[in-house]
């Protein structure tokens, strides 16, 4: 009898132990394509970005020309990009708007704008309600994140 009860307790610490591993599997995010994958897509097109904006100073530097006198700004570019790279990313892979895709879009879209803005030498007293526009977008994809 002593056997049986031990039999029992020990299937029972498995089925307990089975069901932890379980519950600690859905706690963890998932690492499909969504992992290093988009890791990796983001990489790239960080990479494109730093490549083209080097190509472009390098020409600049030996042909004596530059197109815009705020180059430093081309720099606000890069985290821009990124998010965005990213909003898109988590677009595709989920086929809809995520709050995480409607954060880097919004944000990628208000840095990218702080960027043209410097890039060209704009007025922000002028423009300053473009940022409103982007908030508002943002306010209505809210409703249509799932």
């Amino acid at each position: 009898m002593s056997d049986e009860i031990d039999k029992l307790k020990d299937e029972e610490q498995e089925k307990l132990q089975n069901e932890l591993m379980v519950d600690e599997q859905e706690r963890r995010p998932s690492r499909s394509r969504s992992g290093s994958e988009s890791h990796a897509k983001s990489g790239w097109i960080g990479g494109i970005v730093l490549i083209l904006i080097g190509a472009y100073f390098l020409f600049g530097n030996l042909l004596g020309f530059a197109l815009v006198g705020n180059w430093w700004a081309a720099f606000i570019f890069i985290p821009a990009v990124y998010s965005l790279a990213r909003a898109y990313e988590d677009y595709h892979d989920n086929g809809h708007m995520t709050e995480r895709g409607r954060s880097n879009l919004i944000g990628g879209l208000m840095i990218g704008t702080v960027g043209f803005i410097f890039l060209f030498g704009l007025n922000f007293g002028n423009l300053w309600p473009v940022f409103l526009i982007i908030i508002g977008v943002g306010i209505l994809l809210r409703g249509a994140v799932k």
